[in-house]
C-alpha cells in the first residue's frame, strides 16, 4: 500500500475507534467526535490522500454527518477576514513576482558582500527575508533561488560538493520563515492567528503591535541561523571573478523601469496604511489589503492581469484554512478546547510561567517538525493555550495566539517544511546538514518564545 491509501485506511479506522470508544466524563460525545475526527483529518494532510482543501471539506461535513454541529453553522464560520486578507495579500506576491525587483536587491546586497562567501550568505538570507515580510516564505525563496542559481552556476558549484552551495540553498528558505514573523503579512497564519484570537477572545493585535513582536524575531533568527549555517557548513571562498556574470545581468537591467517604481509605491502605501490602522479603525488589515488588491487592476495602474492574480492565489491553502476555522469554533463549542486545556494543565501544574511556556513552545515545534500542518495547527492549539494563559493568569492569551503562529510558520529542524523542501530536492545538503544547525536555531526560536513574547506583549499591553 502506498502512503495516500495508508492515510486513507488510518483515518478510517480512528472515526470508527473514536465512535464506539466511551467519551470521558469531561468531554461528552461531541468533544470525542470532534477531537476523533480532527486526528483523522491530520493522518489525511500528512498522508496526503487527498488535496488539502478536499481534507478540510470532509472534516466539516464529518461534523455535521456524526451530528456534531448542522452544517449551515459550520459554514458559518468557515468564512471569516482572514480569508479576504490571505487572498488579497497574494496579490503583493504576484506583483513582485512580475519584476526584476528582487534581482536588483540581490545586486545592492552583493555590493555590501564584497565578494565574501560568508556575507554573502548573510546578504541573501537577509534580502529573502525582507521580501518574505509582505509575500509568502515560498515566492520569496523561489525569487531568491533563481537568483542563487545564478550564481552558482558560474562557480560550477555541484550538489553535494559545494558547500557554498550547501548555505545558499539552506539559507535562502530559513531567512523566508525567519522574515514572515516579522508582520501579519508575512504568514496567512500570522492573521489567522491575530483572527482567532479577535473572535474568541476580543483581543486585537494591531499591525503595529506585531511587528514590535516580531521584527525582533525576525532579525535574531536571520543571525542565529546564519551563524550556525556558516559555522558549521563553512561556505568556501569565492574568486574575484567568479561574481562577474552576476554582477553583469544585474547591471544590465539598468534603472527602476516604470512598473517597479508604481510596484514599490502601492506596497509602500500599503505598508503605511497597516500600519496606521493601529490608530486608524477604518484602515484595518483586511480592508488596506483588499483596497490594494483593487488598485493594482485599476485602469493606467495595470500591474494585474485576472489571469495571473487567480494562479499566484494557493486556492488549497485558503480552503484549509477557513476549514480549520470551522473546526476551532467546534471545538469550542463541544468543550474539545477546554478539555485539551485541563489535560496540559495536569502535566504542567507547577511548572511555573517559563515552564509551561518552555513545555508548550517545545512540543508545537517539535509537532510542525514532524507533521508539517500549518494552518490545522493553529486552529487546534490557539484556544486552549490561550485558554491555559487565561485560567492560569501566568501569561496574555496574545503570547498564546503569536505563540502558536510563530510555531507552525517555521520548521528550522527537518526538512519537512514544504518551504525547504524546494531546495532539499535538489540535492546540496542532506538532511543531517539540515539537522547540525537545525537544533541551535531551533532552541534559539524556542528560547525567543519562551522569554520575548511575555516580555513585549506585557509592554505592549496586550
Amino acid at each position: 500500500m502506498n502512503k495516500k491509501n495508508i492515510g486513507f485506511v488510518l483515518a478510517i479506522v480512528i472515526i470508527i475507534a473514536t465512535y464506539f470508544m466511551p467519551a470521558p466524563e469531561a468531554l461528552g460525545y461531541a468533544g470525542k467526535m470532534s477531537l476523533g475526527l480532527l486526528l483523522a483529518a491530520v493522518v489525511l494532510w500528512v498522508s496526503e490522500t487527498f488535496p488539502v482543501s478536499i481534507t478540510g471539506f470532509l472534516l466539516m461535513l464529518l461534523i455535521s454527518f456524526f451530528g456534531i454541529k448542522d452544517l449551515n453553522s459550520v459554514f458559518q464560520s468557515f468564512i471569516s477576514p482572514v480569508i479576504f486578507f490571505v487572498i488579497a495579500t497574494f496579490g503583493i506576491t504576484a506583483i513582485i513576482m512580475k519584476t526584476e525587483l528582487a534581482t536588483r536587491l540581490a545586486g545592492i546586497l552583493l555590493k555590501w558582500a564584497g565578494g565574501v562567501s560568508n556575507k554573502i550568505v548573510l546578504a541573501f538570507m537577509g534580502g529573502t527575508a525582507l521580501l518574505s515580510a509582505v509575500m509568502s516564505d515560498m515566492a520569496a525563496t523561489f525569487l531568491f533561488l533563481g537568483i542563487v542559481y545564478s550564481l552558482l552556476k558560474p562557480l560550477n558549484a555541484k550538489p553535494g560538493e559545494s558547500n557554498l552551495g550547501k548555505c545558499l540553498m539552506l539559507g535562502v528558505p530559513l531567512g523566508a520563515m525567519a522574515g514572515g514573523a516579522s508582520t501579519p503579512a508575512g504568514s496567512a497564519l500570522n492573521m489567522m492567528a491575530i483572527d482567532l484570537l479577535g473572535q474568541h477572545y476580543g483581543m486585537t493585535i494591531s499591525f503595529l503591535d506585531w511587528m514590535v513582536i516580531g521584527i525582533p524575531i525576525s532579525i535574531i533568527m536571520v543571525l542565529t541561523a546564519w551563524f550556525f549555517v556558516t559555522k558549521i557548513l563553512k561556505p568556501e571562498d569565492i574568486a574575484s571573478d567568479a561574481l562577474v556574470e552576476l554582477e553583469t545581468q544585474i547591471a544590465n537591467l539598468g534603472k527602476l523601469t516604470f512598473r517597479e517604481k508604481k510596484v514599490l509605491t502601492l506596497v509602500t502605501a500599503m505598508l503605511i496604511c497597516w500600519v496606521l490602522g493601529s490608530w486608524i479603525p477604518v484602515l484595518n488589515t483586511t480592508t488596506v489589503a483588499m483596497v490594494g488588491l483593487i488598485i493594482m487592476f485599476l485602469p493606467g495602474v495595470n500591474l494585474l492581469e485576472g489571469n495571473e492574480f487567480f494562479a499566484a492565489v494557493p486556492w488549497n491553502i485558503v480552503l484549509m484554512i477557513g476549514s480549520i476555522q470551522a473546526f476551532a469554533a467546534v471545538a469550542l463549542e463541544t468543550g474539545a478546547a477546554r478539555f485539551l486545556t485541563d489535560s496540559v494543565l495536569s502535566i504542567t501544574g507547577g511548572l511555573g510561567t517559563f515552564g509551561v511556556l518552555a513545555v508548550l513552545a517545545t512540543f508545537l515545534v517539535l509537532l510542525h517538525s514532524v507533521f508539517p500542518i500549518g494552518p490545522a495547527g493553529v486552529g487546534l492549539f490557539l484556544i486552549p493555550m490561550a485558554d491555559i494563559g487565561l485560567q492560569t493568569g501566568m501569561f496574555s492569551p496574545a503570547v498564546a495566539a503569536i505563540m502558536v503562529a510563530l510555531a507552525f510558520e517555521a520548521c528550522y529542524l527537518l526538512p519537512l517544511n514544504p518551504n525547504i523542501l524546494i531546495t532539499y530536492n535538489d540535492g546540496y545538503y542532506s538532511m543531517s546538514d539540515v539537522i547540525k544547525p537545525g537544533v541551535f536555531i531551533t532552541f534559539t526560536y524556542i528560547l525567543l518564545m519562551v522569554f520575548w513574547l511575555p516580555f513585549i506583549v506585557s509592554v505592549l499591553g496586550l
